[in-house]
């Protein structure tokens, strides 16, 4: 493969990357929306004091009551959190 070919085919992959990356941004950002939504009742029943705290904080309270969240909660965390 020429110099040249090899420039070409590393610039159109990396166009192709960064085109894909504000899809990447708008997935995660839906994903966070259904966790929320999931989520509200289960944060304000075991989590009320972390609420005003970090994220992590609120992710890490979710965990070590997993026990009493409710199934759609698990279901909307399961690929981070639970």
């Amino acid at each position: 493969m020429t110099r040249h070919r090899l420039i070409r085919k590393v610039s159109a992959l990396a166009i192709l990357a960064m085109s894909f990356a504000p899809v990447s941004a708008m997935a995660q950002a839906n994903t966070r929306a259904i966790q929320v939504r999931a989520c509200a009742s289960d944060v304000s029943s075991y989590c009320q004091e972390q609420m005003s705290a970090s994220e992590a904080e609120v992710g890490q309270c979710l965990l070590q009551n997993r026990s009493k969240v409710s199934p759609v909660c698990k279901r909307a965390l399961r690929p981070s959190t639970l």
